[in-house]
């Protein structure tokens, strides 16, 4: 399985535990399956899980995070907070250098 650091990804130093996390906490692995393949997205935590309607999704906004922008498929406006919908494809398209 492909494993995939979300805080690299987004740009964000490594570390062991978040650091919004107790001393301690281990960090999260999310399995997905794409195109026949299992990764696993390493993540700080994993939050409550809801189902949301289609028609509080947007576009993503022009003053997202550059590094979010570039990884979001859209947003879902909530009463109290922006969830940012993840686009696994562009999550999975890590370009890797070549070789000399």
């Amino acid at each position: 399985v492909t494993a995939i650091s979300m805080r690299r990804r987004l740009g964000h130093a490594e570390t062991h535990a978040a650091p919004n996390l107790a001393e301690g906490t281990e960090l999260t692995a999310v399995g997905i399956d794409q195109g026949g393949e299992a990764f696993a997205l390493i993540v700080d935590t994993v939050g409550e899980v809801m189902r949301l309607s289609r028609t509080t999704f947007e576009p993503v906004p022009i003053h997202l995070d550059r590094a979010w922008a570039a990884l979001a498929k859209g947003v879902h406006r909530l009463d109290d907070r922006l969830l940012v919908v993840i686009d696994v494809d562009a999550v999975l398209n890590i370009e890797l250098p070549v070789a000399a």
